[in-house]
């Protein structure tokens, strides 16, 4: 098989709407491995009529390894990946049926390319539209694509790239953070050295819901990790600036965004101990800024 789609799968409410979405390609050169997290809910039973296809293979962990570590599943499946390409997809998302037949011309047109990445929208729980992302160039140069992951244009979710198997393994897999924050973001930056291939159609449709866990933000436990993963990626990624070859130019617009976006991801995080706030300040000085007129705010919508 050409394509592996690796799906660690915990959730039940949209997997079936998930595996018809990987079924239903147009391009059939491909293999689906389904993981259960050892999920307390019946995904067996869902996943069972799809096990006809001869393509689709379904594993069960003995424990449940996402809770902790999400990026150790991802990374536990890719050894049993032997594919050219790979694609993590999700439990809840969705994929148009010409997302590989897509994917693979822009593979074909661009073969020094070790990242490649569909256009993307948003969806709600009703599979409805809410968000479109914006088209990019067909190629990016590495500093180039450095420099607009976190410019707002850019959506962000590992199920939208494909991957080189060999390339992914070589650099150690998935890169780790909390939750898997940032880590599409790290491993996407860590195989862009010989630039990015996008497609200009929108291919994948991330779900937004109340049992995601990158949409939900009133889980407090879910909020202290992602503050941690928010620091821990920034500090990897001004180490990762560092190494780069690149427009020195380019690079320092691409710090000054990353810097940005980390900044509005953790006010989604609020309310914050003083202890945190101090801790986010050492990284981020001028949170303080936005911090400070957050509790204005809110002292007059009182």
């Amino acid at each position: 098989m050409k394509y592996t789609f690796l799906l660690p799968a915990y959730k039940s409410a949209f997997l079936k709407e998930a595996l018809l979405s990987l079924q239903a390609q147009s391009f059939k050169d491909f293999s689906v491995i389904i993981s259960d997290d050892c999920s307390p809910y019946p995904l067996e039973e869902i996943v069972q009529p799809f096990l006809c296809d001869q393509r689709f293979r379904y594993r069960k962990n003995g424990i449940n390894i996402g809770a902790e570590n999400l990026v150790r599943h991802w990374n536990l499946l890719l050894e049993e990946c032997h594919s050219p390409f790979v694609i993590i997809a999700g439990d809840d998302d969705l994929y148009s049926p010409f997302f590989l037949e897509e994917m693979d011309k822009v593979i074909s047109e661009y073969p020094e390319a070790n990242l490649f990445r569909c256009r993307i929208d948003k969806i709600d729980q009703e599979g409805v539209v809410t968000e479109t992302e914006l088209p990019f160039d067909v190629y990016e140069e590495q500093d180039s694509f450095i420099s607009s992951l976190f410019d707002y244009s850019h959506f962000h979710s590992i199920g939208q790239y494909v991957f080189r198997t060999d390339i992914l393994k070589k650099l150690g897999g998935f890169k780790y953070f909390p939750l898997a924050w940032f880590s599409d973001d790290a491993t996407a930056l860590l195989c862009s050295e010989s630039g990015v291939a996008h497609t200009a159609k929108v291919l994948f449709h991330f779900r937004n819901s109340e049992l995601n866990i990158s949409s939900n933000y009133n889980n407090p436990t879910y909020s202290k990790l992602k503050r941690e993963a928010n620091l821990s990626f920034y500090k990897w990624y001004k180490d990762y600036l560092n190494i780069v070859q690149g427009n020195a130019h380019i690079l320092k617009i691409a710090d000054q965004r990353c810097r940005r976006y980390c900044c509005d991801r953790l006010m989604n995080l609020l309310p914050f101990s003083s202890k945190q706030l101090f801790t986010i300040l050492q990284t981020f000085p001028e949170f303080i800024w936005r911090y400070v007129k957050d509790c204005i705010n809110q002292l007059f919508l009182r």
